[in-house]
């Protein structure tokens, strides 16, 4: 995503009796006027999910196209989107790591998912007697993207990245060592795990978690 606004937590809602609402509230909204640069500007950037902020830092380094010459590669569909999925877990740890995993995308999902063990702790003292129901909705107006499949060869790589790429062993000597896995770990430090190659416009996405002790 490449969004220009930041995202909101709201804190659990604790009741009296022995139930908790847990309201997660993440809503992300992009700038449509400076379209496609600043989207097109955004793709070929290499992330760790667990730590990266896309909202604060979507174009920060490492970034490996030449964004220059990505522009005549990168395309963007005009087009209105919307979804809604629902999930429902029998107990509150997977709960924790669902949200675990959406806040390692925006970052500080350590803070959030303490939070949320905390407010279970007090409302129930245990988690196991915990129902949780987990609705997403995700509208969008726009994509820009780059294609999969032929065009590969033609992408503009930055020759630091292609030369790290490149210096893989051809085979893993001693592959259940761990120091056998070492160049593929350097690089990972280096660029990360995942490459953004798209980026949505128009953007809302909105999250809430709820959770009932029976």
């Amino acid at each position: 995503m490449n969004p220009s606004a930041g995202f909101m937590i709201r804190p659990p809602s604790m009741l009296q009796t022995a139930s908790a609402v847990l309201l997660v509230l993440f809503s992300l909204n992009a700038a449509t006027g400076s379209l496609p640069k600043a989207a097109v500007r955004s793709l070929g950037r290499c992330v760790y999910l667990p730590d990266v902020t896309l909202e604060s830092d979507h174009l920060s380094e490492p970034m490996i196209f030449d964004a220059d010459d990505l522009g005549e590669l990168a395309k963007t569909e005009s087009d209105n989107f919307a979804s809604v999925n629902s999930n429902w877990f029998e107990e509150s740890k997977t709960l924790k790591a669902s949200i675990a995993t959406e806040m390692g995308i925006s970052g500080g999902y350590r803070g959030v998912e303490l939070s949320v063990s905390s407010a279970f702790n007090k409302v129930t003292g245990h988690e196991t007697d915990v129902k949780v129901a987990d609705v997403h909705a995700v509208s969008y107006s726009s994509r820009t993207f780059v294609e999969r499949g032929s065009n590969l060869y033609k992408f503009p790589l930055k020759s630091d990245f292609l030369k790290d790429f490149q210096g893989f062993p051809v085979t893993v000597k001693d592959p259940h060592t761990d120091s056998a896995w070492g160049p593929f770990r350097d690089f990972m430090n280096k660029w990360g795990s995942h490459i953004v190659t798209a980026a949505y416009t128009g953007v809302v996405f909105q999250s809430w978690s709820s959770a009932k002790a029976e």
